[in-house]
């Protein structure tokens, strides 16, 4: 009797230890996101965060490793206002990851460069047909509204727990033991 209650007692130990399970997502995984904040190359700044949501459940099986609505996280890496002469303006921005429910970051890769539109050879031929006024012709800031969809990709296989953050590790247990 004393043994099946010990053995009873060091099975409830174990599993309390063991955590929650974890998948393993692989590399590649693809992860929809979606713009949670319009950014412009007017009023940006290099390194201000970039915000985005999971707009699809990233399955693995069956199992979903990362639910829609999680967020992710991403920088500005490079931004230059429209200038002069039609040329127009560059905003560059990297998607760093993605919080996962444990959460864990899963770093993802995807550079998302988008430029605005170049009047540059217009410009030119403006100046060359019309007169020199054409030259004060500016270019137009890049705006990437609100709402942008986004793919990216889960950089190399990444573990998680599919137990909410704060779950795992050391649960309370409570068992009833016979007398």
């Amino acid at each position: 009797m004393r043994t099946s209650i010990a053995m009873f007692f060091l099975s409830v130990a174990l599993m309390a230890q063991s955590g929650p399970p974890t998948i393993k997502i692989p590399d590649a995984t693809t992860v929809h996101l979606s713009l949670t904040q319009s950014l412009s190359s007017a009023t940006n700044k290099v390194d201000d965060p970039v915000r985005f949501e999971v707009t699809e459940d990233v399955k693995v099986g069956d199992l979903v490793a990362i639910p829609k609505g999680s967020t992710a996280v991403g920088h500005v890496v490079e931004v230059e206002p429209h200038h002069s002469l039609g040329r127009a303006g560059k905003l560059d921005f990297a998607i760093d990851n993605v919080k996962a429910p444990d959460g864990s970051n899963v770093r993802v890769r995807a550079l998302s460069i988008r430029k605005g539109e170049d009047k540059t050879g217009a410009v030119i031929a403006g100046t060359l047909l019309l007169s020199p006024l054409f030259l004060l012709k500016r270019g137009k800031d890049v705006t990437i509204e609100k709402g942008t969809a986004l793919t990216v990709y889960v950089d190399g296989d990444r573990e998680v727990s599919l137990a909410p953050s704060g779950a795992h590790g050391n649960a309370a247990v409570t068992a009833a033991v016979p007398q």
